[in-house]
């Protein structure tokens, strides 16, 4: 981290752990830098050897964090969710239509009475 016995013992602990995580984020970052730049030399080694017209990227050679990766989907959870969610929505339409069932309107309340009397 190349701090000098002065500068630690004047630092406060949040400095310190501030210092530190920067450090050691530099250091990923560079192996991050030299990992891709390994991978493409990679591609450009390999892409003589490909059959014409076949291309090869430096993702395809290797992967690393700073790749953003498609998100997998399953596709038995997502039937599963659909046809969840598709039984709540058919409840809360039998509910709904319960609840229409048993508003009454004023007058047919008024005839109600009037005829129990």
């Amino acid at each position: 981290m190349n701090l000098r016995p002065d500068d630690f013992w004047d630092m406060t602990m949040r400095e310190y752990i501030l210092k530190q995580r920067g450090y050691v984020d530099a250091i990923r970052d560079q192996q991050i830098h030299d990992w891709n730049k390994t991978r493409v030399l990679a591609c450009y080694v390999l892409k003589p050897h490909l059959k014409k017209g076949k291309n090869i990227t430096p993702q395809e050679v290797m992967t690393l964090p700073i790749d953003k990766t498609k998100k997998q989907i399953d596709l038995e959870q997502a039937r599963k969710d659909a046809l969840l969610f598709d039984m709540k929505m058919k409840k809360i339409e039998q509910k709904n239509k319960k609840k229409e069932k048993k508003e009454v309107s004023l007058s047919e309340l008024l005839a109600k009475t009037n005829g129990n009397k």
